[in-house]
């Protein structure tokens, strides 16, 4: 079955070679770049590209040959996926609907985004006070928060706090709507980050601090590239502030890091970001291992919300499944396995889900929707094209887990919740 002389050499060059080819048959069908496509490739061969480095470092150790076997099952899968979704998408680009867009996005930047921003910040603010109560404000307490914060049922204000973020996720997404036509406006990027900070400090988490940004530059980009005048989708101005921006956020992500511990006794920035996303390939082996050795979860972590939603319905009984996905993660506690805690990409979820062939079937299915999703409906609503962003950022986001996380589902659905809105013109 497995393949025994494989490296992660040979496997970021099928990853390259598979990647140009899919790119250029969107590019060919659509004339266009940015897709879900794009973002897999880049995704994945930034992932193994980084793992390389950590593997010549000894900051991993070997990856076996299987996982980098059903990295290539996904990668056929997702090949074969995002050419039927270039083939069959629609291109009908009309300016019409993106003017429309444009009006609508407006009304809701202009009447409710700081409102908002300003919510986002106070409910932020009281939780981070509770605990800094809890846990003391010291050099260590970004990891005795985040000790707190994985052993500890979340407060009403947390929970509150939650979804006013998952709404600024959907805000964010048309800032940058406004913003493709306009100029990006840093400041309220910025502002937006900041509005953010105290949930994500009480948290003793950072992603957030990349999360708003990822959105942002989704959404921008695929507005943009319907622009024949915009080659280069930023202007040189906006690249160099981007560009500074991204430096900044990353180096404050990296000292976070290094203030939890587990990244060493000195600080090195390069390291601090870079294990981050390849501790996914150390402990991909160990996930896959238990899915292929464990019960099947019939569907359970691929469709993420919709199951635990359709669970609580009671449509559907997921609870086995629940449990055998939470006695892997107490095993791997057990053994202290660090797998237990870091991201394990969409691979296990699909071999949990599906056996080991969902890997390469599940991949076509997705990779169709996620193409035809970036290609067909960019630009064409609010509802649409916050699907068409999420997918964006979706196919990019397969190297840390599987699409539909509850954040996901409730960004799409406060952009249904908005477009009704809209339509019903209370906004």
């Amino acid at each position: 079955m497995f393949i025994n002389k494989m490296d992660i050499s040979n496997v970021l060059l099928q990853t390259l070679v598979l990647g140009f080819v899919s790119i250029l048959i969107t590019w060919i069908r659509t004339k266009r770049i940015v897709s879900a496509a794009l973002a897999y490739w880049f995704g994945w061969a930034f992932l193994l590209f980084g793992s390389w480095i950590a593997l010549n470092n000894y900051w991993i150790v070997n990856i076996d040959s299987r996982s980098l076997y059903f990295i290539l099952q996904l990668h056929y899968g997702a090949f074969i996926g995002f050419s039927l979704g270039s083939l069959f998408t629609s291109q009908k680009n009309n300016q019409k609907s993106f003017e429309k867009l444009y009006y609508y996005v407006n009304k809701i930047i202009n009447k409710i985004s700081r409102k908002i921003l300003l919510l986002l910040f106070f409910i932020g603010t009281i939780f981070l006070i509770e605990r800094i109560l809890t846990v003391g404000l010291n050099l260590n307490y970004l990891s005795n928060v985040r000790e707190v914060y994985n052993h500890r049922e979340d407060s009403l204000i947390a929970r509150i706090g939650s979804q006013v973020s998952v709404i600024v996720n959907f805000i964010i997404i048309m800032l940058a709507v406004k913003d493709s036509k306009e100029e990006i406006n840093f400041k309220l990027l910025l502002l937006t980050i900041l509005a953010a900070s105290p949930l994500g400090l009480a948290n003793g988490g950072r992603i957030f601090l990349l999360n708003y940004i990822i959105l942002y530059f989704a959404s921008l980009v695929l507005c943009r590239d319907s622009y024949k005048n915009n080659r280069f989708l930023l202007s040189t101005k906006e690249w160099r502030n981007f560009g500074i921006l991204i430096g900044s956020v990353l180096f404050i992500f990296a000292i976070m890091g290094y203030l939890r511990g587990g990244y060493g006794s000195s600080f090195n920035m390069f390291y601090t970001i870079l294990i981050w996303p390849v501790s996914t390939m150390g402990a991909m082996g160990s996930w896959i291992s238990s899915a292929l050795h464990g019960q099947q979860t019939h569907g359970l972590n691929t469709f993420g919300w919709l199951a635990d939603f359709l669970n609580r319905l009671g449509l559907m009984n997921f609870s086995l499944e629940k449990m055998r996905m939470q006695s892997v993660v107490d095993y791997f506690n057990s053994i202290q396995n660090s797998a237990s805690s870091v991201p394990r990409s969409i691979i296990p979820d699909l071999i949990f889900d599906f056996g080991k062939n969902g890997v390469f079937w599940g991949m076509i299915f997705i990779s169709w929707i996620l193409q035809y999703a970036t290609l067909s409906f960019s630009r064409k609503g609010i509802f649409y094209h916050t699907f068409a962003t999420i997918s964006l950022v979706g196919a990019f986001m397969t190297i840390q887990g599987s699409v539909l996380t509850p954040g996901v589902s409730a960004t799409l659905f406060w952009g249904a919740v908005f477009s009704i809105l809209i339509r019903g013109k209370i906004i």
